[in-house]
């Protein structure tokens, strides 16, 4: 058996509508899981994915197949407190279904989610003021997902997700639709002339070999997709990546990933933002005793006009380039530990954009050397380190310089 019991206990409860408290339970038993309480799921990254919601679920997790149910409230009802003149944050009563069915294992599966939900209107007395600003909700999204292997060495996956979010379920707007798909469901799903239908979608494929893995992935989330289950999304994104890995024993290891990122993929905007992001990171042990690691990454984001004229300032065009070197020398006695570390980051962030980069360049440096002693009989360290960090900005340059002593010791076991 498995019972794992979380809390949490706040004073704030006392005087703000969305409280602290929680409290959750998830006992197991072999492959069935029931779920009671505040609780974190995670069904697909597009239905149910790590919201919290009060309410109760089961998991049925046999061999080869899993079935989960997940119900209850997602958001509290909150509303105006008159009495003390205080703005809290307004919100009705939320509530939703979710599940997930799922076949095959780690290597080879097939998932299918959903997720439906609404608000209650009900659920709080709302003032005519409040009632032209905030309306009752309410989405449905299902997702399916899947992956593939190939001879233990190639592989293909991907997942789609679809999402009809009714901004206003009291609309008395009807909603045309030219297809008649969307209508044909008005009996499931919540339809009115304030619901929008978005997507989202991704697929990979790649090889892996002894030493070699290589990924190439394509991404694209509609503008204003939508789920009650997921807190946040970056969406209107379109994006292609390669991400290569390799190593040569435990001598050297190296990750990393390039790829190409635009927002405007419905051209509803003024102007289309591309974006370059890689990334790298590799680590060399030259001997036992001495390494080296390495990362760097650079995103670089421009802003180009598609049909209006829009002026450079307006423009948006710059460079971020992380780099860190780490060097690091490890020597072990039947005494004790030797450990140097030499350390050297650098931030930067550079304007390209010619009206504006005088005033928003930014580079940052930050030094680091540290010597640590353990002592392996009496569980005892010593650390010594020094740092210093430099700051460049347009209105000029600011240094900092620290020191750090430290001592550890263990007693007993």
């Amino acid at each position: 058996f498995s019972i794992p019991f979380s809390f949490s206990l706040s004073e704030q409860d006392r005087n703000f509508s969305q409280p602290f408290n929680q409290f959750g339970l998830s006992p197991t038993y072999k492959w069935l899981t029931v779920h009671g309480g505040y609780r974190n799921l995670s069904f697909s990254p597009y239905t149910l994915d790590g919201y919290t919601m009060l309410g109760a679920g089961v998991e049925l997790k046999p061999k080869g197949f899993a079935l989960s149910v997940m119900h209850g409230r997602l958001n509290r009802a909150t509303a105006i407190d008159t009495t003390l003149g205080t703005l809290q944050p307004f919100s009705f009563s939320r509530k939703g279904t979710a599940f997930k069915i799922a076949m095959g294992d780690e290597k080879n599966h097939l998932t299918v989610s959903a997720l439906k939900a609404s608000d209650d209107s009900t659920s709080v007395n709302v003032a005519v003021t409040v009632k032209d600003k905030v309306r009752a909700a309410a989405n449905t999204v299902g997702s399916v997902a899947f992956r593939q292997e190939f001879a233990k060495k190639l592989f293909i996956e991907g997942d789609a997700a679809a999402s009809v979010y009714t901004a206003d379920i009291g609309s008395a707007i009807k909603f045309t639709d030219s297809t008649g798909n969307l209508t044909k469901l008005d009996n499931i799903i919540i339809v009115n002339g304030t619901s929008e239908f978005s997507t989202a979608y991704r697929g990979a494929v790649g090889i892996k070999l002894k030493n070699f893995f290589l990924k190439l992935e394509y991404k694209n989330i509609s503008p204003n997709f939508q789920s009650m289950g997921v807190y946040f999304f970056n969406t209107d994104v379109e994006s292609y990546t390669v991400s290569p890995t390799f190593n040569i024993g435990s001598k050297f290891q190296f990750t990393g990933s390039i790829g190409k990122q635009k927002d405007n993929t419905k051209n509803q905007k003024q102007a289309t933002t591309e974006r370059w992001i890689s990334m790298s990171s590799f680590s060399w042990n030259f001997t036992q005793q001495f390494g080296i690691d390495a990362n760097f990454s650079n995103f670089s984001t421009n802003s180009k006009p598609t049909e209006v004229l829009v002026q450079n300032k307006y423009l948006f065009a710059q460079n971020n380039n992380n780099l860190s070197i780490s060097p690091r020398f490890v020597k072990s006695t039947t005494k004790g530990t030797h450990v140097v570390l030499l350390s050297y980051n650098n931030a930067s962030l550079v304007d390209r954009n010619d009206v504006t980069q005088t005033q928003n360049n930014i580079n940052t440096s930050v030094y680091l050397l540290s010597y640590t002693y353990s002592i392996n009989k009496s569980g005892t360290s010593l650390t010594g380190a020094i740092s210093k960090t430099n700051n460049k900005l347009s209105i000029g340059n600011f240094d900092n310089l620290g020191f750090t002593a430290a001592i550890n010791k263990v007693w007993l076991k």
